[in-house]
């Protein structure tokens, strides 16, 4: 077991440099790769640092819905919220919000479904209202946001105000 672990390794380690070899050489696949010059790097840092931030615009007569709802459900809003994701509702008309338990319900997660568009535009806002401390994972093959923790409520709450 031992000796065939040790080959495994060697053998990764010898692509690993054929592979960077090989990108070095090729100047068509360093650019899609992702290597780029130090002055293409630096312009990219300036254009994320000036559209870093995002604005939420939440109507005060959807908060006036909100509250006056007795159970607490709230249809979706009549117009669509402007922002780049979009949250699809269940069967039943309601937030694909879930709580899961894993490791015999020692590990808490909150997971949210049915996201079209950028997810991590939405876990950005997820940041900007719940607070910077939270541990998210981005699962774009499934387009589903994870949480660690029960954070349920909170994030349903969110999603009703933005409109969803």
């Amino acid at each position: 077991m031992y000796i065939i672990t040790r080959v495994k390794m060697a053998t990764a380690r010898s692509l690993c440099k054929v592979c960077r070899s090989f990108l070095s050489t090729n100047v068509i696949l360093q650019s899609q790769t992702g290597q780029r010059s130090a002055k293409t790097a630096s312009h990219l840092k300036k254009s994320t640092q000036t559209t870093n931030r995002v604005t939420y615009i939440i109507k005060p007569e959807r908060l006036k819905q909100i509250e006056e709802s007795p159970s607490g459900w709230v249809p979706p809003a009549t117009e669509s919220p402007n922002l780049p994701f979009f949250i699809k509702r269940s069967k039943f008309n309601n937030l694909p919000v879930y709580s899961d338990y894993k490791r015999g319900g020692n590990y808490k997660l909150t997971v949210i479904r049915k996201i079209k568009g950028d997810l991590q535009a939405l876990d950005d806002c997820l940041r900007h209202h719940l607070g910077k401390d939270i541990n998210s994972q981005i699962n774009e093959l499934t387009s589903q946001v994870k949480i660690k923790g029960i954070h349920k409520d909170a994030v349903v709450t969110v999603l009703k105000r933005l409109g969803f």
